[in-house]
């Protein structure tokens, strides 16, 4: 299942995730956003430590969301297991990925 997620859904995602880090913070880190077929991953992104020793920063996923039923326009919230690798189900759901995204970090998922 393919989709092409509308510019106003982009622009209210990127306000989303600017507005999880401080502006003080964002030297150091950033919350982003990448779209692969029907999913939004949340991803931190922070600066290295010792930048001497690299300049490459590390990623950690905060939640993914997944278009589930196109029809409907019906998003699921998926959060990282640490035991597998994989993704668990949040129980979320919701019809706009950014009110999903208020909700999950509401209810304390995501850190």
């Amino acid at each position: 299942m393919s989709m092409l997620l509308p510019e106003e859904t982009r622009r209210r995602l990127s306000r989303w995730c600017a507005d999880r880090v401080p502006g003080a913070e964002r030297p150091h880190r950033q919350v982003g956003y990448t779209v692969r077929g029907s999913e939004v991953t949340i991803t931190e992104r922070r600066a290295p430590l010792y930048p001497e020793l690299g300049t490459a920063w590390t990623s950690q996923p905060m939640v993914r969301l997944r278009l589930v039923d196109v029809a409907a326009g019906r998003w699921a919230a998926y959060r990282p297991d640490a035991v597998d690798g994989g993704w668990r189900s949040s129980g979320g759901y919701a019809g706009d990925p950014v009110v999903l995204l208020d909700q999950v970090m509401r209810r304390g998922v995501v850190s």
